[in-house]
Parts: C-alpha cells; sequence; structure tokens
C-alpha cells in the first residue's frame, strides 16, 4: 500500500505548483488526477473510454474507475505520492483507501477573484509541463509559458462550483481529524514560501 499526502483547494489556487515543488524537493511522485484522467481518455483504453463517455455527460465518474486511474499513475508500492483531484467525496475515498494510506493534507485557500484572474493567465512549459503565468519561464528550462487551452472562463466557473459545492465540504469530514494538515493562503503566500511551509510541516511528522 502506497502513502499519499492530498493536496485540496479551488482551481488556480495553486496545487500543481506546490506539488511538483514539493515532489522535486523530497524526492516523491506528485500526480493531478486531472491530468492523468486526460491522459488515460487521450490512450483509448476501455477505462478512458469509460471516463470519457462521464465526463462528456457531466455525470461523476465511476468511484473506482478514478481509483483504478489513480493507481496506473501513482504506483502503489512507491515510498510517497502527492496527489490532487482525487479523491474528493467520500464513496472516492473508501476506493482510494484501498490502494493508499492517507498520510497529510495540504488545504490551499485563496480568493475566487485571484483564481479567476490566474486562471485568465494560466500558462504552462512546454517541456516539462511546470505551471506559470504566461509571459513568465520555467524554472527547469529557459522556455517561456505558453497559454493552456482547456481554460476558459465558463470552465473556471464550472471548476469552482465543483470546488464550493463537493470539495469543501469534503475537506471538512472527519475522516481528516486525525490526520497532519496544514492550510496555505496564496493569496498572501508566494510558491517559495509555501514550499518552504509545507517542507518544514512534512518535516515534523513524516519519518
Amino acid at each position: 500500500m502506497g502513502r499519499a499526502i492530498l493536496i485540496f483547494g479551488n482551481t488556480n489556487a495553486g496545487k500543481t505548483t506546490l506539488g511538483m515543488l514539493v515532489s522535486r524537493k523530497i524526492g516523491c511522485k506528485y500526480v493531478s488526477f486531472g491530468d492523468q484522467k486526460r491522459a488515460e481518455m487521450k490512450s483509448g483504453s476501455a477505462l478512458g473510454l469509460r471516463v470519457e463517455e462521464r465526463t462528456k455527460a457531466a455525470h461523476p465518474i465511476d468511484p473506482n474507475d478514478c481509483a483504478q486511474v489513480m493507481m496506473i499513475a501513482s504506483e502503489t508500492d512507491i515510498p510517497l505520492a502527492i496527489i490532487s483531484g482525487f479523491p474528493i467525496c467520500e464513496p472516492e475515498m473508501r476506493c482510494f483507501l484501498n490502494f493508499f494510506e492517507v498520510v497529510g493534507v495540504i488545504n490551499i485557500l485563496v480568493k475566487e477573484e485571484t483564481a479567476l484572474e490566474r486562471s485568465r493567465r494560466r500558462g504552462v512549459c512546454p517541456i516539462c509541463a511546470f505551471p506559470g503565468c504566461v509571459g513568465g519561464s520555467c524554472p527547469e528550462h529557459p522556455e517561456l509559458f505558453v497559454p493552456r487551452s482547456d481554460h476558459c472562463d465558463e470552465e473556471f466557473k464550472r471548476r469552482a462550483e465543483l470546488y464550493r459545492v463537493r470539495i469543501l465540504p469534503f475537506v471538512s469530514n472527519p475522516c481528516f481529524d486525525k490526520v497532519p494538515r496544514i492550510d496555505l493562503d496564496s493569496d498572501r503566500l508566494s510558491a517559495n514560501d509555501m514550499l518552504d511551509k509545507t517542507l518544514v510541516w512534512i518535516q515534523g511528522f513524516l519519518k
């Protein structure tokens, strides 16, 4: 069974940026459920076709299929994975716990107006997919960030509504009461500040 630190937060809160920075610092794996879901759909596998059908119909994906997507991405024999985007409800959590032990929770806070502004400027490194703002450059490669094609105001509204209705209540679930947790305000903290605080927090409980 693998161990996982879960990252929660609204769309454009900085989950992927923090997850990738932490994973590079401590040598673990970062997995974005959204990115892995899109990769699985693109592969044309039976799993990907089922996920695509549910996604296009705007229906919740079967929790067991979600768990299978994450298991493919995360390789449960690795010591630690940092995961965002799954689980986001109790049925998904029950499936997730068949494969992973949750050892920590990171909750990133952001004002919705800040998140919308970031959405409109969101970019990605064309080489390593590191996230950033259009006009900036990747810290790993001498490449400028290019705009992401999967973001528009309507998509932002859909994801923000999902966060308010499903994810935000789930973050307060009693199942996390005994799990180490850190709350980070990305309106106030830079990506490097959040990284520093997260590394200190991890060192305090993860051996």
